[in-house]
């Protein structure tokens, strides 16, 4: 009976020691990586694959394995705080062609052209080409690329009930 309390502060004093290890080891990670030259160099990598269209997910992947030859995966992966899993599965999506690369460049054409269409005149026009397709998809593909329209938000004013020096009361 006495070694089996033994054992256990024993097994907890080992997580505590591991724990500690670990939470040093994440503390040491965070100040190199925080390093302005580290700083820089994740910055400048992010810049130059943050594009539009991707899932944050995807971007954090690609920062990552841009980063891979100067820092250890398991720090980078900690820094972004992405799973191992997460990583591998867009890794091995980077080399997929996308489907909707063709309808993808018809909107941006359309929306060169036409600066105020907005989804529904898209998929208008794209039928007139002869593409047949979804008009939810035509708003996911413009949502993915930022081409919302901004030009016909609403504003939003103080209520006013003067109604002018001729207004009648009848």
């Amino acid at each position: 009976m006495d070694k089996s309390p033994k054992k256990l502060s024993n097994e907890t004093t080992n997580q505590t020691t591991n724990d500690n290890i670990s939470e040093e080891y994440v503390k040491r990670i965070r100040r190199s990586i925080t390093t302005t030259k580290d700083r820089k160099c994740i910055f400048k990598r992010s810049e130059e694959i943050a594009f539009s269209g991707r899932s944050r997910n995807e971007k954090k992947a690609r920062i990552i394995s841009s980063l891979r030859g100067e820092f250890i995966l398991k720090d980078l992966l900690l820094y972004a705080k992405m799973p191992k899993a997460t990583y591998m599965y867009w890794q091995k999506r980077f080399d997929r062609v996308n489907p909707d690369k063709e309808i993808e460049e018809k909107i941006l054409e359309i929306r060169k052209n036409n600066k105020d269409y907005g989804y529904r005149r898209i998929y208008g026009a794209l039928r007139n080409l002869g593409y047949i397709i979804n008009k939810k998809k035509v708003q996911r593909i413009i949502q993915k690329l930022g081409l919302q329209v901004t030009s016909f938000t609403r504003k939003s004013r103080k209520y006013n009930s003067y109604k002018g020096k001729n207004w009648k009361n009848s």
